[in-house]
């Protein structure tokens, strides 16, 4: 019982208000390994592309290993052996919704709603309040939505590589 409480008690958090507010037609990103693909209902954990380039234009010398790191798809320090690619989607806010973990569905954070609880819940990859978990630094902030309603509007598929590049 007691490990149960304290199980409970370290997952629990306070998530700070720091979440910047989305612009109603903005567009988002979505990084992933070459070869994985979405299902139309799939939510995707979505970053915003200003804020995802404005990190990249203040590292040194930024690589993709940099960029997974940031996302918290990746712990280790070296590049990774396969390819990723960065899908950038046209999107408006009316589809996206905030992974925030203790906050009830659809309370408004940052001009979002909350998602349902099944996306928002914390894992390796995000920390509960609506950020990537790095492992080092303040993550990147994260947004849902699903395939179809990003797909919708459009989108672009760059490698990894040239997005990382073009950033600096």
């Amino acid at each position: 019982m007691m490990w149960l409480l304290l199980t409970a008690l370290s997952f629990s958090q306070e998530c700070g208000t720091d979440l910047p507010s989305i612009d109603q037609d903005t567009s988002v990103v979505w990084v992933s390994r070459n070869g994985d693909r979405a299902r139309g209902n799939q939510l995707l954990a979505v970053t915003p592309t200003t804020e995802l380039r404005r990190w990249l234009a203040g590292q040194d010398r930024p690589t993709v290993g940099d960029l997974l790191r940031h996302l918290g798809l990746r712990k280790r320090k070296s590049e990774p052996k396969g390819r990723f690619k960065v899908v950038v989607f046209d999107s408006d806010d009316a589809t996206l919704c905030r992974p925030i973990e203790g906050e009830a569905p659809g309370a408004m954070v940052g001009g979002l709603p909350v998602c349902e609880p099944g996306p928002s819940r914390q894992t390796r990859q995000q920390d509960g309040c609506g950020r990537s978990n790095p492992t080092e630094g303040q993550g990147a902030v994260l947004v849902r939505a699903t395939w179809n309603d990003l797909s919708a509007a459009g989108f672009c598929v760059l490698p990894a590589t040239r997005f990382v590049a073009e950033a600096n």
